[in-house]
C-alpha cells in the first residue's frame, strides 16, 4: 500500500456486503476474491478501509465454514474445480489477514487511542482469519501457506521485527486465544486426520485451545510435551523431542499438555452416553470422536518422535490403496496390476516410507487406510497403513506409510451373535511374530469387532474354516482396526 494508490471502489463493496449471501459458492467466492483485491490497494488510514474490512471479514469466515463442509466430504486428491476453489479462498483469507496485520501495525505505531481501532481487536480478527485459512489448507491436503506463521506471529506478538523478547503479559485475551488455537491445531498433526476429523477437532479446539501453555522460558530437560517456535521464522511449532531449539533469544515455547485433562473428562462423559460440547458439529459418531480424542491426547502429552533416521532414496514401487484393492491384489496375484498404481519412494526407514505418486489412478485416499507396496518387478507385498497424506495439487500426492507386516493373507470373516446377522466381510491376516509377543492379527474395516467370536475363512489350495476369538485391539483408524486373536474351535455357548 502506498500514497499513490487510487481510492478503492467502496460503493460496490458495500453494495455486495448488503446483499444476501449467494447459495452459489462459486459466485460468492468470485465476489469475495475481487473485493479483497480491491481492499488491498487501500491505505491503512483510509476510512473506506475501516468501513469495509470487518464486514468483509464476517462474510469470508461464513464462506470458509461452508467450504469446510464441502472439503470434509471430499477424498484426496481433490478434484480440480474443488481444489481451485479452495486455493482461491485460502489465498483470499491470507490477503485479508495481511490487511489486518498492516492495520494493526499502523495502529500500534501511531500510539493514538481510538476505540474503533483497538490493536488487540484488530489482531483478534486477523488471527481468526488465519485459523480458517489453516483449517481449510489442511482439509485440502496441504500445509500452512507461505508466510502464514510470520503473519500469525506478527498479529499475536505485535510485529515482524521483534527486537526484544515478546512480553506475553501484553497479549490480550482475544489474540492469545486465537494464537493458541493455531498452535494447538498445528501440534495435533492434522495431516494424519480425515476431513470429518479435522472439522471436529477445529470446532473442539475453538473452545479448549486456551488450556495450552505459552511461555518464553526454556522448559526443563526431559519435558517432552513442549514445542518451540521462532517468531522471526515462517515455521510451525516443532517438538523439542524431535529437534532441539537453537541457542537464540526471543524463542517461544508452547505445551498442549494442558488440553489433556479436559479431553479425558469429555471421554469419560461420552463413554457414559454424554453429548459432545455445544458448538462441535456432528461430523463424527461418538465412537469416532472418542478415537480422535484419545489419539490427540496422546500427541499433546507425548509428541511422537522418529525412532529411526529416514534415508533418502529413489526407486519405483507398486502401491495398492484401500482394503478392497489390497484384498483383491492378494487374492488374485495375476490380476494385481489392475488394482495398483506407480509410486516412487522418497525416503525410507526400517518402519516406514514416504512415497510420491507417479502414474495410475490414486483416488479416494485417506489417512488411516491400508496400503500394499512392493518394488516394481517383485512378487511379495508389504502391508502398511497411511499415516499422513499431502496433496498440494490434484496431480501431486505424497503419503507417509508405517509398516505393519512383511506379508498378509486375504481372508473372509463373520462375527457371531450379532442381531441382525452381518454378512461375511474382507479382512487381511497378518502372521504371528512370537519374538515380539504378537499373536496372529487381523486387519478389518473399522467397527467390525462388535462381537468377541467370529468365523474365519481362508482359501488357498483348499478352503479352510475355523472359529476364533478376539484377544485385544492393537490399532484403530477411521477406516480400519487391527486386533490379535486366537483359535477357539469350541466356543462356550452363551
Amino acid at each position: 500500500m502506498n500514497a499513490a494508490t487510487s481510492p478503492i471502489p467502496v460503493g460496490p463493496i458495500l453494495d455486495w456486503l448488503a446483499t444476501d449471501v449467494s447459495p452459489d459458492d462459486e459466485n460468492e467466492l468470485s465476489a469475495l476474491v475481487r473485493h479483497v483485491e480491491d481492499l488491498e490497494r487501500s491505505e491503512p488510514t483510509s476510512p473506506d478501509l475501516h468501513r469495509c474490512l470487518d464486514l468483509l471479514q464476517i462474510r469470508s469466515v461464513s464462506l470458509a465454514r461452508r467450504f469446510r463442509q464441502l472439503l470434509a466430504k471430499a477424498a484426496l486428491p481433490l478434484d480440480i474445480p474443488l481444489h481451485r476453489g479452495a486455493t482461491r479462498l485460502v489465498t483470499a483469507l491470507g490477503k485479508l489477514a495481511g490487511i489486518y496485520e498492516t492495520l494493526a501495525s499502523h495502529t500500534r505505531s501511531t500510539q493514538k487511542y481510538n476505540p474503533h481501532l483497538d490493536p488487540q481487536l484488530i489482531a483478534t480478527k486477523g488471527l481468526a482469519l488465519l485459523g480458517e485459512q489453516l483449517t481449510l489448507s489442511c482439509l485440502a491436503g496441504g500445509g500452512a501457506p507461505y508466510d502464514f506463521w510470520l503473519k500469525a506471529h506478527a498479529l499475536a506478538l505485535g510485529g515482524r521485527q521483534l527486537q526484544t523478547q515478546p512480553r506475553l503479559s501484553d497479549l490480550g485475551e482475544g489474540p492469545l486465544s486465537y494464537y493458541k488455537y493455531l498452535l494447538a491445531f498445528a501440534t495435533s498433526q492434522p495431516e494424519g486426520l480425515t476431513g470429518p476429523q479435522i472439522c471436529w477437532l477445529a470446532d473442539y479446539l475453538d473452545q479448549s485451545a486456551g488450556d495450552g501453555t505459552l511461555s518464553t522460558t526454556t522448559p526443563a530437560e526431559g519435558d517432552a510435551h513442549w514445542f518451540w517456535l521462532d517468531p522471526e521464522q515462517d515455521n510451525p511449532p516443532l517438538a523439542l523431542s524431535r529437534r532441539p531449539p537453537p541457542p537464540l533469544d526471543g524463542l517461544l515455547f508452547f505445551s498442549p499438555a494442558g488440553l489433556a485433562p479436559r479431553a479425558t473428562q469429555l471421554l469419560d462423559s461420552l463413554g457414559q452416553g454424554g453429548l459432545p460440547p455445544d458448538g462441535v458439529d456432528s461430523h463424527l459418531s461418538t465412537l469416532e470422536a472418542c478415537t480422535l480424542l484419545r489419539r490427540t491426547r496422546e500427541i499433546w502429552i507425548i509428541p511422537p518422535r522418529r525412532e529411526y533416521v529416514r534415508r533418502r532414496n529413489q526407486y519405483a514401487i507398486e502401491v495398492c490403496c484401500g482394503l478392497n484393492a489390497c484384498w483383491h491384489a492378494l487374492q488374485h496375484p495375476a490380476d494385481s496390476a489392475r488394482h495398483s498404481s506407480e509410486w516412487m519412494v522418497a525416503n525410507e526407514s526400517p518402519t516406514g516410507y514416504a512415497v510420491l505418486h507417479v502414474a495410475g489412478e490414486a483416488n479416494n485416499l485417506s489417512p488411516g487406510m491400508p496400503v500394499l507396496l512392493r518394488r516394481t518387478g517383485e512378487t511379495d507385498w508389504t502391508l502398511a497403513v497411511a499415516r499422513w497424506i499431502r496433496s498440494d495439487t490434484p496431480e501431486q500426492v505424497e503419503m507417509g506409510l508405517e509398516v505393519l507386516a512383511n506379508s498378509a493373507e486375504p481372508v473372509m470373516i463373520g462375527f457371531r451373535g450379532l442381531e441382525p446377522p452381518q454378512p461375511m466381510q474382507q479382512a487381511l491376516m497378518l502372521p504371528a511374530v512370537p519374538s515380539l509377543g504378537r499373536q496372529p492379527t487381523l486387519l478389518t474395516p473399522a467397527g467390525s469387532s462388535l462381537s468377541p467370536q467370529f468365523i474365519l475363512l481362508a482359501q488357498k489350495a483348499n478352503i479352510y474354516i475355523t472359529q476364533a476369538r478376539v484377544l485385544n485391539q492393537t490399532l484403530q483408524t477411521p477406516l480400519i482396526e487391527l486386533f490379535q486373536y486366537e483359535l477357539d474351535p469350541y466356543p462356550a455357548k452363551k
